[in-house]
């Protein structure tokens, strides 16, 4: 059996924010189609032995994820064993931006001689296909920015949404910041402008993700880019993983204010 493999940077076996329970969802939809391994690792996950748990979508798709300490090797030999048992054979492989998915794209490519996709196909393409919960929420006009935070310092976030409410957009916050407080302070000063819908599932993130005018990650170690391409145009900071695959990025408050009024201008 030949396919694909994809290493997420987070999943429901490993994380417990919505991301991982986003490309828990995607991975069952993709093995209905085709034959898909997708793998994860969690090296901080609170235990006090390494392990991993292997999970079965329909009769195409598997996911193993480890979580604790393990060496890149011993996570390469233990999918590699259960490639064996199951005679699959990997014909591509998307790596997340990681020091396991160099190593494991480096290894597989002379193993298997398996094509390397990085950043996107094949799973951006397919996410775009994706299709997204319907919900009575639509755009009223094209001023609408969803601001995407993940573990970067919530005072950052929090200044970037205040500037941009204060600038007249519409902002809506989402994703799994490590506080709210500030969020939550600056939401009461611009109530009609900055909306926190944080902490929420998939299927209502993605309503926020792809119903925006414009979207904007403020995290440089986020590796969301599959599911904000699949929205509007995104923009990042400069020194994101995939910011030249983004619409603009920004090394500046100053740039990210003309880059916005910019693309938000763009028919």
């Amino acid at each position: 059996m030949h396919g694909w493999v994809w290493l997420l940077p987070a999943h429901e076996t490993t994380h417990y924010d919505w991301r991982g329970e986003a490309y828990a969802q995607v991975a069952a939809y993709f093995s209905e189609k085709e034959p898909l391994w997708t793998l994860s690792w969690n090296p901080t996950w609170p235990t006090t032995k390494p392990g991993y748990a292997l999970r079965i979508y329909h009769g195409w798709g598997r996911h193993i994820g480890f979580w604790g300490h393990w060496s890149l090797s011993q996570i390469a030999r233990e999918i590699e064993a259960l490639w064996t048992q199951e005679g699959f054979q990997p014909t591509a492989f998307q790596p997340s931006p990681s020091q396991l998915g160099s190593f494991l794209a480096k290894r597989w490519k002379k193993r298997f001689s398996l094509q390397v996709y990085s950043p996107f196909p094949p799973a951006s393409e397919k996410i775009a296909r994706l299709p997204v919960d319907e919900a009575p929420l639509s755009p009223v006009s094209s001023r609408i920015v969803t601001l995407l935070t993940g573990q970067e310092d919530p005072a950052e976030s929090t200044h970037i949404a205040e500037l941009l409410a204060l600038e007249g957009y519409t902002v809506w916050v989402v994703g799994s910041p490590p506080s709210i407080t500030r969020l939550r302070q600056a939401s009461y000063r611009f109530p009609s402008r900055l909306h926190l819908k944080v902490g929420l599932p998939w299927a209502q993130t993605a309503v926020y993700l792809t119903r925006a005018s414009l979207l904007l990650c403020t995290d440089s170690a986020c590796p969301e880019a599959p599911f904000l391409e699949a929205g509007p145009p995104w923009i990042v900071p400069h020194d994101h993983p995939y910011a030249s695959a983004a619409a603009g990025t920004f090394s500046s408050l100053n740039e990210l204010s003309a880059l916005v009024a910019r693309l938000l201008s763009t028919p």
